[in-house]
């Protein structure tokens, strides 16, 4: 789901924060996964360096919860406890 910068606001890195949801949804490894964060980062960066450090302190330490990994058959460990999807 691509909805912006999720348990954040949407400042003018908004559209960073879209393209990371795309990878996020792509799911993959935890190579993906640091790859999407350090983009996401690089990208807010420009805006703001204090909202890019914010920022990537929360995809990295929210990001083992709900993405969707390659080692768990493209599940999130939300989604294997709750059983629903993060982003639905």
């Amino acid at each position: 789901m691509i909805n912006g910068c999720t348990f954040y606001f949407d400042g003018t890195w908004k559209s960073c924060c879209d393209a990371h949801d795309v990878a996020f949804t792509l799911g993959g490894n935890v190579v993906d996964m640091l790859h999407a964060n350090w983009d996401l980062i690089n990208c807010v960066n420009q805006y703001s360096t204090l909202n890019a450090i914010v920022i990537g302190i929360g995809v990295t330490v929210g990001g083992w919860l709900v993405f969707p990994w390659a080692k768990t058959k493209g599940k999130s460990i939300y989604e294997i406890i709750t059983g629903k999807r993060f982003d639905k």
